[in-house]
């Protein structure tokens, strides 16, 4: 995941670190990647309809 492909509103985008961390960005990713399915296992409907309208 590149840095242009995040939202310039993302929240992470003042504490993204530099590739020379990888240990925290793939912590952060890791926790993105946590969040994103709990929101997609809480609200199927929303992300399986919601773009097809």
């Amino acid at each position: 995941l590149s840095a242009d492909a995040r939202p310039a509103s993302s929240p992470y985008d003042a504490s993204w670190p530099a590739p020379a961390a990888p240990d925290t960005g793939d912590a952060l990713l890791a926790g993105v990647a946590t969040s994103l399915t709990a929101v997609a296992t809480s609200e199927p409907t929303c992300y399986l309809q919601g773009p097809s309208k």
